[in-house]
């Protein structure tokens, strides 16, 4: 894909993460985006209506097509389409154990594919990989009414209380991968901790009321997230 391509791709995938990224530097800005376009196209695929199992399985054994995986061990991305794959066909997850093994392929190895981008050391992995982690269990949440209506329950019980249980689960989650910012240098802690914020504010919002999953899709505006890296910018 062409860095052009690769800009269109991310921007109409994601609001939060497109507009934190455009903060990162030049040198590893171009990275981020393709890892982004490999990501939204392989989960675009197998989210659409009706699903394209034709063609997960075309870019699955085309992987050339996508440079920015030869930055990663094979692992890593072998996991994250093993959780792409498993969207065509599984439709509920009835344990925790199920559901953390269906976000660590498709979340944690996201955060250890940044990590790596960035150049961070080993010992900040485990960090990196809770982040991802705690913004996908804030998906789940957050999308629970799409999810259902595409016949998806990641999340079992989608009742008040137990939304509560599970934002309360991303706080602890969060809070630990926030310990890992001190590993980040500050020209990539900007884009990072702010995608960071978002999914803090997105939790907060939804705790407070917990019904509003079922009737809108709680995201930050563009503006929201450009102020917001601005702040970090000049405050880290």
């Amino acid at each position: 894909m062409t860095y052009t391509k690769d800009t269109k791709i991310f921007k109409k995938g994601s609001t939060t993460y497109y507009f934190s990224s455009i903060f990162f530097p030049p040198e590893i800005k171009q990275k981020v985006f393709a890892l982004y376009a490999f990501v939204r196209t392989a989960d675009n695929l197998v989210d659409c209506v009706p699903q394209d199992k034709k063609g997960f399985l075309s870019l699955r054994k085309n992987l050339d097509k996508f440079p920015i995986l030869k930055e990663f061990p094979v692992n890593w991305t072998t996991s994250f389409l093993d959780a792409m794959q498993q969207d065509l066909t599984k439709k509920n997850y009835k344990t925790w154990k199920e559901l953390e093994d269906y976000i660590y392929g498709s979340a944690n190895v996201i955060g250890l594919m940044m990590a790596k981008l960035m150049g961070l050391p080993r010992e900040s992995y485990q960090y990196a990989e809770a982040l991802g982690k705690s913004m996908q269990l804030i998906n789940f949440v957050r999308d629970i009414q799409e999810d259902n209506d595409m016949g998806r329950r990641y999340l079992l019980k989608q009742d008040a209380l137990s939304i509560i249980k599970y934002i309360n689960k991303y706080e602890e989650i969060d809070n630990f991968a926030r310990q890992g910012f001190k590993y980040i240098p500050k020209k990539y802690l900007v884009p990072i901790k702010t995608a960071s914020d978002m999914y803090r504010k997105t939790a907060e919002i939804i705790k407070k009321n917990p019904s509003v999953v079922f009737q809108k899709k709680v995201k930050p505006s563009k503006f929201t997230v450009i102020a917001t890296a601005i702040k970090n910018y000049v405050t880290l």
